[in-house]
């Protein structure tokens, strides 16, 4: 067990019964609870300057808080209804920028139509954001426990677009020109949950990375997992590149891109991804589940590896650049050709 998990079941052992929640801890993105005769999707995020995302766009800072904050309802195969949040605003705000980001919060809530009921303000030295969020399941909650092996592996939209963010925000000399003036907003998915909830298996959104995304998964329902080709980042590929770092960075970095990845068998797949075209709504097969637990491995280029026992994660070091030259040499040592 974790840290981080070891201290969230400290608080929820010395918390009341919950008679009106559903799901069990760590189960589902957004908890499930039950208000008179109605099933309710319920989850609240914190956001601050830790999350390493771009702060010099705030209507892309905003948009991008407001997707966070909604993912996890998509993941649980939910629509979102409504949407509160708090808000710590430093001085550094002025009125054209809170106008800038509050308008991209605006937009994110406008495409999947959820109202905005208020929330909460305050000042301080660093932001701040909380947002919670309501919704309610689509044809039916889907969980992170259902998985099984041969199920295909799928993701919404391509993978390293946080860790590129926070690239950009580390490294300010990568911002070349093509890279300076990139728009990085992630994805909003209005009618992902109303088609995939019928028939996937399982589902999670990657706000902690997609590597992170699918060993909760794997942990969860005793899995393993078999990658192909990943559909990485096409800038991040290149800030990759401009910084010297493996690709593979991308995948396996914790700032997330907030896609939703999910699991579906093998009969439902071919429907399911001409669905989801249909809706113009990106979509990746990358691999499928697999029987054996220690079985996570990825074909990257022309590279095998073996992930099994990486346990590299960023809270464990005191510098970005310690984290980033650990995953390197990691790397370097386990790729196998394949």
């Amino acid at each position: 067990m974790s840290y981080e998990s070891s201290l969230i079941a400290l608080i929820n052992g010395v918390m009341p019964p919950s008679p009106l929640r559903k799901s069990s801890p760590g189960e589902v993105d957004a908890e499930l609870i039950r208000l008179g005769d109605k099933d309710f999707l319920f989850t609240t995020d914190d956001f601050s300057a830790e999350d390493l995302l771009r702060e010099d766009q705030p209507f892309e800072l905003g948009w991008n808080l407001a997707c966070g904050a909604i993912s996890d309802i998509i993941a649980a195969g939910g629509k979102a209804l409504v949407y509160a949040h708090a808000m710590v605003i430093p001085a550094t705000w002025d009125e054209p920028y809170l106008r800038e980001f509050s308008r991209g919060i605006s937009a994110v809530l406008g495409q999947y139509s959820v109202s905005f009921i208020g929330g909460d303000l305050g000042r301080g030295q660093t932001w701040r954001y909380t947002a919670s969020v309501i919704g309610v399941p689509e044809a039916k909650t889907l969980t992170r426990r259902g998985c099984r092996a041969g199920d295909a592996i799928m993701i919404t939209g391509r993978i390293g677009a946080g860790n590129l963010m926070a690239a950009m925000g580390l490294f300010p000399d990568i911002q070349a020109a093509s890279l300076k003036d990139a728009t990085l907003r992630f994805s909003t998915h209005p009618k992902l949950a109303e088609i995939i909830s019928p028939c996937a298996s399982s589902a999670i959104d990657t706000s902690d990375g997609v590597f992170a995304a699918l060993q909760t998964l794997c942990d969860l329902n005793g899995t393993g997992f078999s990658l192909g080709k990943l559909p990485l980042h096409d800038q991040g590929l290149l800030a990759s590149r401009l910084l010297g770092l493996p690709d593979l960075l991308l995948f396996l970095g914790e700032c997330g891109e907030y896609e939703i990845l999910f699991t579906v068998s093998q009969p439902h797949k071919k429907q399911l991804m001409a669905d989801l075209c249909k809706q113009e709504i990106e979509i990746h097969a990358l691999g499928q589940i697999t029987a054996n637990p220690g079985q996570k491995t990825v074909l990257h280029e022309d590279r095998h590896y073996d992930l099994d026992d990486y346990r590299i994660k960023a809270r464990d070091f005191e510098s970005v650049s310690a984290y980033l030259k650990a995953m390197t040499v990691w790397l370097e040592k386990r790729g196998a050709r394949a």
